[in-house]
């Protein structure tokens, strides 16, 4: 059940980010600073809260004794409630021992936090839980194993990590866009019944096509294309100077992202400029290039570019 609801949250809420880059990568050499909102409700954050909770490893109960007390305590799962810029989070414990049995709970303030930017999953924290437990009507000996039991106890209330699934997107890989990991920042904002997350990242767009006549055993040389992501190369053209064409050919295979494919070449070169017309395709969008080319092993960056 709690997988389910992170998936479907996470695919919105990836789709909604992605959208946005659209918008502002639309060069695909573009680099911005792109921003969204993630709205996580107050039920969902006490669902991730069970699942925690139900995780195993996750300390729910302690028992011993100390001082001649003995105990057998059980934390209750954790509830959060949002309100306008207040998060508050309700602790309960079910307390069994020699001085004192029953249910005893208290409400502290919640602060939120990133841990890890390249990862960022969101954690509540507890900002006075050694206090709230100091408070109770209970003995000190049981307040004491409480506090070192759970002081300190991060909960997560945004579970998923949405930075790691941002940059494996394959609508981003496709496009040779950049997630920049240091670049990652989370703003916190409470209103009544939701948590809003402002991310905001660095996109870097790293398309390009390149192509270059590299000198083999003269008089020949190859024809040789780099590229920023993978690309299909549909078709080449080879011409003089003055646009005279002197051989072509189609379906040469891949280039690898940020790789090279070589195209061997049957015309003898003589040092002098030479035009290069080459066909890409990706994504099903087709990108036509030219390149003004001297078979001296230097990429050319092209011009004249269709799409």
């Amino acid at each position: 059940m709690y997988k389910s609801i992170n998936h479907k949250l996470l695919k919105k809420i990836t789709v909604l980010f992605l959208l946005t880059t659209l918008f502002v990568v639309t060069k695909i050499k573009a680099s911005d600073t792109v921003g969204t909102t993630i709205e996580v409700t107050e039920d969902a954050i006490n669902l991730f809260i069970i699942e925690q909770y139900n995780k195993l490893g996750f300390q729910n109960g302690i028992s011993g004794s100390v001082n001649g007390v003995t105990y057998d305590i059980t934390l209750l799962v954790p509830n959060v409630k949002l309100l306008t810029n207040q998060a508050k989070v309700t602790f309960g414990f079910k307390i069994e021992s020699n001085v004192f049995n029953g249910i005893i709970e208290f409400e502290d303030e919640l602060s939120f936090q990133v841990p890890s930017i390249s990862e960022l999953t969101v954690q509540g924290i507890s900002q006075a839980f050694a206090n709230g437990v100091n408070s109770l009507n209970i003995n000190q000996n049981l307040k004491d194993v409480i506090i070192s039991a759970w002081d300190g106890l991060q909960l997560e209330v945004y579970p998923m990590k949405l930075a790691k699934t941002i940059e494996d997107s394959e609508w981003l890989v496709e496009r040779a866009i950049n997630v920049v990991d240091p670049y990652f920042s989370v703003d916190f904002n409470v209103v009544t019944g939701k948590l809003r997350l402002g991310l905001n990242t660095y996109l870097e767009g790293n398309e390009y096509f390149r192509a270059g006549l590299f000198p083999k055993i003269a008089p020949f040389c190859d024809l040789k294309i780099q590229s920023g992501s993978r690309v299909e190369v549909k078709e080449f053209r080879l011409y003089t100077s003055d646009a005279k064409y002197i051989e072509g050919r189609t379906n040469l295979g891949t280039c690898p992202k940020n790789g090279e494919l070589t195209i061997w070449l049957n015309h003898q070169f003589s040092f002098a400029y030479f035009m290069v017309r080459i066909l890409f395709k990706k994504s099903n969008t087709f990108y036509l290039r030219t390149y003004q080319c001297v078979p001296n092993g230097v990429f050319d960056g092209g011009y004249d570019n269709l799409n």
